[in-house]
């Protein structure tokens, strides 16, 4: 039994309490949380018991930390080990069980090393083998148990038993626990470390949910951060697609792309919550277990893969083997075994997120697919969704995510036709570039479908909306609201919930209850899918925009004329790195132009710091830039302003009128026949160009992720109306009215913002005076 001090590092101490390192230093000095010091490295050691105090104050009187881990670096560094799983009846600590699984992979680590697969795979195997053993005892009066450590015991003895321990715990699922998972790793100091850590620990008596965050922890951080991430959908995600599609305890939910299993889980955990607001939360574990039994099938391709998955399930409560490994070409194929697995018009629900990055060239294969015929190859996910369809009940839905151009590109229009034809699309969600960063930058959506009841069903209005925060950034990191909650809790900053929300609203009260939430989400209406026409089913298509832009210009009275037809677009370009690396250039950057308020700031730049093209403006010309067009970047050249050079995503315009009295495109101005048929207030367009009726225009032409922008020849031909020049100075006289009362509201929340941050320097100041007079 260990007799020396407990003591936690600052990092450990710091992620229990739920605040940082400054903080705990903060403490240290006002004499709140005391620490004390590494007589080797003078670090900062926590005593647990003063932890401990710290939540007991706090209200969280469940959470009581023990300590019983050794260590064998020095006398004083000593881990946390949470005795809090044999308080099965108490609210658990997600911050406390992140240290256990490092513990476990730091045990390999410091040991013999191995990947971050290896790793999750050895603690896999030990974390089963520690559930057949706590089994057996539960059932067998006769059973001895052999998961256990002693101090005294030589490693090799130890690690022995757990060896012969494991080979007969395997060999409940045989099909399972195949090649390489067979047999334990030959570290046995890690094996019988791991053995150590989980010795006091009762797997059984820890509700699944708990016991599931520990693998689920296990899991990500292995395959969120590894080139195996392509079998990873983002929880968030996964969570998001349950929920929208709402699984019930008697309907049989598939994923044919399993992976590591998130959806399966997902939905194992929404039933839960289900069965827990209906008042069985005594009833909750056996009938979740049933649930994950009898109701989730898992498919997958990767053998690896189809072990991680059900050992997830077996964590979370099942022991039947839902998850099957398929070989030759998967759940894409027709064999034998898949077509016992899953019969045609059999699901309720699929969820599942395929490979969009592959194609399957297999012409067996390939010919039983009706979107496969007479094609040498064809893209996997394209042909997931075929064969969902297929397995689908008549009524049952389908939830796949899938790669854009699926949706929009001409090349898969009868992928489009198939859709329309056999299902009921009920829903298309964009989602963000970040999805699957760093791993793939595909613009991807999530599909939402229903296998018809009849071929007389017809299609009604899509639930549409665009997603623009999953609670990721673009290294696969979390993304965080900036503020942490009450119980200093962080909470991811997506959208996702909010979208949810709607659909379920929609769903129950109709488009009206919904309308408020236009552009992001929005309803389209069935008459812009005709059977058989291919039309898009994109969200960016049929954005509000678009639609508004298309009713404004057909019930304009005035003349929309091409965008072409009023301009001559101005295109010197030129390299000034290369040109005049030590002259002083004039240019406006993209970050110099304000989104969608006309404003812009010119910048003194070096040449020799322009590496690329940029193009030649002059006084009262029109930059319209290219990228991002929802940023509504649109600018007019002051009069008073000098030449200068604008980044090359913009395009730069002037008027005809001006292009006529400028030297160098009088000529292109003066072959124009629209010169003497229209008048165009420079103002007017500059103001237009940042409008709706533009917007609109462009927005189903944006092409390209991560910098998505329009084409030189979709904005030229953006239809602009043209009204008399005195109605089109009467609009500019109405804006500039606006942007006064813009300027006036903005001034007076840059002054309020001023006036708070003064008020906060003097509570400082007061502070300091009466703490530190002088």
């Amino acid at each position: 039994m260990n007799t020396k001090p407990e003591y936690l590092t600052i990092k450990d101490a710091a992620e229990l309490l739920g605040v940082t390192p400054t903080t705990l230093r903060n403490w240290d000095k006002s004499k709140k949380l005391v620490a004390h010091r590494n007589p080797v490295n003078g670090y900062r050691l926590y005593a647990v018991e003063d932890v401990t105090k710290i939540l007991r104050d706090r209200g969280e009187n469940d959470q009581v930390y023990n300590l019983d881990v050794l260590s064998n670096q020095t006398d004083t560094q000593i881990f946390l080990f949470p005795d809090l799983f044999s308080q099965s009846e108490s609210k658990q600590d997600i911050r406390t069980l992140r240290l256990l699984v490092r513990q476990m992979s730091k045990a390999f680590r410091d040991s013999m090393g191995g990947g971050l697969l290896e790793r999750f795979e050895e603690i896999s195997k030990v974390l089963y083998c520690k559930l057949y053993d706590e089994q057996q005892c539960r059932i067998n009066d006769n059973y001895t148990k052999q998961f256990y450590f002693s101090s005294g015991a030589p490693l090799n003895k130890t690690y022995q038993r757990i060896a012969t321990l494991y080979e007969k715990a395997i060999s409940l699922l045989p099909n399972v626990f195949t090649n390489s998972q067979r047999k334990l790793s030959n570290d046995k100091k890690a094996i019988v470390r791991i053995v150590e850590l989980l010795h006091p620990v009762s797997l059984s008596d820890i509700p699944a949910d708990i016991k599931g965050t520990v693998y689920e922890e296990l899991v990500r951080n292995t395959f969120e951060k590894s080139d195996n991430q392509q079998f990873f959908t983002p929880r968030q995600v996964a969570e998001f697609m349950v929920r929208f599609t709402n699984p019930q305890l008697d309907q049989t939910l598939c994923d044919p792309a399993c992976g590591s299993g998130g959806f399966l889980i997902e939905a194992s955990k929404y039933i839960g919550g289900v069965l827990f607001s209906q008042g069985e939360e005594e009833f909750s574990a056996n009938r979740i277990a049933q649930y994950l039994s009898n109701h989730l099938i898992g498919l997958e391709i990767d053998r690896r893969m189809a072990w991680v998955a059900q050992m997830n399930l077996i964590m979370h409560g099942d022991g039947d083997g839902n998850i099957h490994h398929l070989d030759g070409n998967g759940s894409l194929g027709f064999s034998g075994h898949l077509n016992n697995l899953v019969k045609p018009n059999a699901l309720d629900i699929i969820l599942t997120n395929p490979p969009f990055g592959s194609d399957l060239s297999d012409k067996v294969d390939l010919s039983r697919y009706q979107l496969g015929k007479g094609k040498s190859s064809r893209r996997r996910g394209i042909l997931f969704i075929e064969q969902c369809i297929r397995w689908l009940k008549q009524g049952g839905r389908l939830g796949i995510i899938i790669e854009d151009s699926v949706l929009n590109g001409a090349s898969n229009e009868d992928v489009r036709q198939f859709i329309l034809q056999h299902s009921v699309v009920e829903a298309v969600i964009s989602l963000p570039d970040v999805t699957f960063m760093p791993y793939s930058s595909s613009k991807t959506s999530i599909l939402f479908l229903r296998k018809k009841n009849n071929n007389r069903e017809v299609q009604s209005h899509i639930f549409m909306a665009t997603v623009e925060q999953i609670g990721r950034k673009q290294n696969g990191d979390p993304l965080y609201i900036g503020q942490r909650g009450k119980d200093g809790s962080r909470e991811l900053l997506s959208e996702l919930p909010d979208v949810v929300k709607a659909w379920q609203n929609y769903t129950m009260s109709g488009i009206q209850s919904i309308t408020h939430l236009s552009p992001k989400i929005f309803v389209c209406p069935p008459e812009r899918f005709t059977e058989g026409v291919g039309e898009r089913l994109d969200v960016q298509f049929h954005h509000p925009s678009r639609a508004i832009a298309e009713n404004t210009l057909n019930r304009s009275i005035y003349l929309t004329p091409k965008l072409a037809e009023l301009i001559v677009v101005r295109n010197r370009m030129v390299i000034p790195s290369t040109q005049d690396p030590d002259e002083i250039w004039q240019y406006i950057g993209l970050a110099n132009i304000i989104a969608a308020t006309g404003e812009y700031s010119v910048s003194n730049v070096l040449g020799r710091q322009l590496k690329s093209g940029v193009r030649r403006f002059h006084p009262r010309d029109i930059l319209f830039s290219k990228l991002r067009p929802e940023l509504r970047k649109c600018v007019l050249v002051r009069d008073d302003e000098d030449d200068g050079y604008v980044s090359s995503e913009c395009l730069v315009f002037c008027t005809l009128e001006d292009a006529f009295n400028d030297p160098l495109l009088k000529d292109i101005a003066s072959k124009r026949k629209s010169l003497q048929q229209y008048q165009v207030d420079r103002e007017y367009l500059s103001f237009i160009l940042r409008s709706d009726i533009v917007f609109g225009q462009l927005v189903y032409q944006i092409t390209g992720s991560g910098r998505p922008r329009v084409n030189q020849s979709a904005i030229l031909g953006l239809r602009i109306p043209l009204p008399p020049l005195s109605v089109q100075l009467e609009i500019v006289a109405a804006y500039k009215m606006a942007w006064k009362h813009h300027l006036e509201c903005r001034v007076r929340s840059e002054t309020a913002l001023r006036e708070g941050k003064e008020a906060l320097e003097a509570a400082y100041n007061h502070a300091s005076d009466k703490l530190c007079p002088i």
